[in-house]
């Protein structure tokens, strides 16, 4: 039997609601089934990785076991960032952020980077304004993010898309390098 890896995707939330006609009250985690199927693409196994944390956090799993005996992770977009968490205030109140996803991980598309840390390279910028669009971090470990939706490109059958095979295989590729063998 074929080896799959095993890839993590981070959750999305759903804070508790008493206006939601389903699981009123409850914290919902959940994985948007785009990127799942993107992910399964090529083959590797996907598995959502919720956050161990929370009022009804029960035993000692934590991420780092997750993070042990994943393959590799891809952190799903969400809500924005808490601007505070890089000393930034929110331009608009309704951009305040999760701070509570925070301290689990990812952002979208009301924020964008400003300056790279250390090790970090441009791979691609906005042609419109030149804001980064993606960036990779040199060095043994794999890292690469994008400020767009590459589950949504399928097949790069839209003008001015960018394939989205090439980034998941090279992601795929990365992973399955540093697999230790069975």
């Amino acid at each position: 039997m074929k080896h799959r890896l095993k890839v993590g995707i981070s959750a999305c939330f759903f804070h508790a609601d008493a206006q939601r006609p389903i699981f009123t009250g409850k914290t919902l985690q959940y994985v948007e089934q785009s990127i799942a199927h993107w992910v399964m693409s090529q083959g590797a196994l996907e598995v959502m990785i919720p956050s161990p944390a929370g009022d009804t956090q029960r035993g000692d799993v934590t991420l780092e076991h997750y993070a042990q005996w994943l393959d590799g992770l891809v952190l799903e977009g969400g809500s924005d960032l808490w601007p505070g968490s890089y000393d930034e205030p929110p331009l608009r109140a309704q951009w305040s952020g999760d701070r509570i996803r925070d301290e689990y991980v990812n952002s979208v598309h009301h924020q964008a980077i400003t300056g790279l840390a250390d090790g970090f390279i441009v791979e691609a910028r906005c042609p419109d304004d030149g804001l980064i669009e993606a960036v990779r971090r040199s060095g043994p470990s794999y890292v690469a993010a994008v400020q767009w939706h590459p589950e949504f490109h399928v097949g790069c059958s839209e003008p001015g898309l960018i394939d989205d095979a090439p980034l998941l295989a090279d992601f795929l590729a990365a992973a399955s390098s540093v697999r230790p063998a069975p």
